[in-house]
């Protein structure tokens, strides 16, 4: 996984984030909000396993928490 992928992740989930006005989103939702508006960095979008391990990554790091299904912004 590139940093500049990771990068271009953490970005389009703030955004969801914002877009939801909430400070948890379901892993199923976030696939459909984190591609809705695909920027040049994203590139063709975020498949369903690459967020996995992506969100993985931010656990990992203490950014998020996904606990039954819901990402949770730490």
């Amino acid at each position: 996984m590139s940093q500049d992928r990771l990068k271009a992740f953490k970005g389009a989930l703030l955004q969801a984030f914002k877009t939801k006005r909430s400070q948890s989103v379901a892993v199923a939702e976030l696939l459909g909000l984190v591609n809705k508006d695909p920027t040049p960095a994203q590139g063709e979008g975020f498949q369903e396993g690459e967020v996995e391990q992506l969100l993985g990554r931010m656990q990992d790091d203490n950014q998020v928490m996904v606990s039954e299904g819901v990402v949770f912004l730490i």
